[in-house]
């Protein structure tokens, strides 16, 4: 048995903006014009379309564009921690880099400022030498070989 669950007016303007975001520009503004005409939300003229299509027996010969083999596509956004311009590749995307996502988290946390750099002198201290060559954690970064110090294992 199906659980019916709850949709607002809401999340379905949302989710139709979204779907109409990778479509040509004329076809939104196409469903707006109609939408303001009619005064009715943009999803039920989106809705009415398909059962249109569906009644006339066109729903099963669609169109489909190349690019959405790539996936959607994304308006750019602005970097929460630099305030630049980025594209992002997830959606929700917050930060332009890996970088500025943890500059942010140090920023707005300051005491992981001190955890992380505990970590490192313990770590440092310890001189693990874990790596295959016999060099110590320190070194790394130092290796000018291919390997980075680390051998290839076989199977």
């Amino acid at each position: 048995m199906a659980v019916a669950v709850k949709i607002t007016a809401q999340e379905l303007t949302r989710c139709t903006d979204t779907l109409l975001s990778q479509l040509p520009v004329e076809v939104d503004e196409t469903i707006k014009y109609l939408a303001n005409d009619y005064k009715i939300p943009k999803w039920q003229i989106v809705c009415g379309v398909l059962m249109e299509a569906q009644l006339g027996g066109r729903l099963s010969a669609f169109m489909l564009d190349p690019s959405w083999q790539d996936g959607f596509k994304q308006a750019l956004g602005i970097c929460k921690q630099c305030k630049k311009p980025f594209k992002p590749v997830r959606l929700g995307q917050l930060f332009c880099t890996e970088a500025c996502g943890t500059a942010q988290m140090m920023k707005e946390n300051p005491s992981l400022i001190t955890h992380v750099e505990n970590s490192r002198n313990v770590i440092n201290d310890a001189n693990i030498t874990d790596r295959t060559d016999g060099t110590s954690n320190s070194s790394i970064g130092n290796n000018t070989s291919d390997s980075g110090g680390w051998s290839e294992v076989s199977a």
